[in-house]
């Protein structure tokens, strides 16, 4: 599946889903608004990515998103530039939304379904490490959410 594919299935989950349904809904893909790279402290260090889809509002209720797609090959590519690329993006993402205050922080994650136990692990075990506790995660996948593809 195409990693444009997988960024739009993020952004369609959100708009169409009731917990993000608000008037003052801002919503960005990196592949339509070219999106900026985010900072977190990741074990003392600052590191950066840049993700694949950012939400927020302003009013109410508020809530901030963070959206990573991954496609297999990009997954399973056993370079250890990839690897370690994607090991980092988690690792900001999952930092970024863990030090915000007074708000629901939600990472989504997008995959092909033959990643998704890895995904999962993958992010329990690093929200684990990084004592995230209260940021709720969420996988899209064709078979689950075959409405967003």
């Amino acid at each position: 599946m195409k990693h444009s594919n997988l960024e739009r299935a993020i952004v369609k989950y959100i708009k169409q889903n009731n917990i993000f349904k608000c008037h003052d809904l801002f919503i960005s893909s990196d592949e339509n608004d070219n999106n900026h790279e985010i900072l977190a402290e990741v074990s003392g260090i600052t590191k950066s990515c840049r993700p694949d889809v950012v939400a927020y509002n302003f009013y109410g209720k508020k809530f901030y998103i963070l959206g990573e797609a991954k496609s297999s090959n990009d997954f399973n590519n056993t370079d250890e530039k990839s690897k370690a690329r994607h090991n980092r993006q988690m690792d900001v993402m999952i930092n970024a939304l863990r030090v915000k205050r007074n708000i629901e922080k939600y990472l989504i994650y997008a995959c092909e379904i033959d990643m998704r136990i890895k995904v999962e692990q993958m992010l329990l075990e690093k929200t684990a490490k990084f004592d995230a506790k209260h940021l709720h995660i969420i996988l899209i996948d064709q078979v689950h959410n075959p409405e967003l593809f």
